[in-house]
């Protein structure tokens, strides 16, 4: 009974620590913002690669004998 208590009071203590420091949420708030940037970017290059992949082969050999 004692340790439940005493665990909730940490709990409760850690919580407002916690929104004692509101630049460590920025920070934290950044970084997440710039890994879904990252990601973003990640995902939309390799859309553009598979696409190109995709391409087939006919259409990029129709384009070469026409230039000749």
């Amino acid at each position: 009974m004692i340790s439940a208590v005493l665990l909730l009071l940490f709990l409760l203590f850690g919580q407002a620590a916690a929104l004692g420091e509101p630049q460590l949420c920025y920070i934290l708030d950044a970084i997440l913002f710039l890994y879904g940037i990252v990601l973003t970017l990640l995902y939309c290059r390799l859309k553009v690669r598979l696409r190109e992949q995709l391409v087939p082969s006919y259409q990029k050999s129709d384009k070469i004998s026409r230039l000749q």
